[in-house]
C-alpha cells in the first residue's frame, strides 16, 4: 500500500517543484509597490518545496485510510458508476 501512495506523491511533488522553479523564475522584484529580494524569493520557494511533499502524502494518505478503515463505504464494480 505504502507504493501505491508513495508513486503518486513523488509525481506531484516532482511537478510542484517544477512549478516553483518556474514561478520563482517569472516572479517580478516588485508585487504591488513592495521590493521582493531574490533571497526571500528562494527562501520561500525551499519552504514550499519542503513543505508541499508532506502535504501530498497527507492528502493521498487520508482517503486511502479511510477506505482501508471502513470497507463497505467503497463501491466497487458496476454500483461505483451508478448502473
Amino acid at each position: 500500500m505504502l507504493g501505491e501512495i508513495l508513486a503518486p506523491a513523488a509525481i506531484l511533488a516532482a511537478a510542484q517543484w517544477a512549478l516553483l522553479i518556474l514561478a520563482l523564475l517569472l516572479c517580478p522584484a516588485s508585487m504591488g509597490g513592495v521590493q521582493v529580494s531574490l533571497a526571500s524569493r528562494i527562501a520561500v520557494a525551499l519552504s514550499a518545496a519542503l513543505v508541499l511533499p508532506c502535504v501530498d502524502f497527507i492528502a493521498l494518505l487520508l482517503p486511502n485510510a479511510a477506505a482501508l478503515i471502513f470497507p463497505a463505504w467503497v463501491q466497487l464494480g458496476e454500483y461505483a458508476a451508478g448502473l
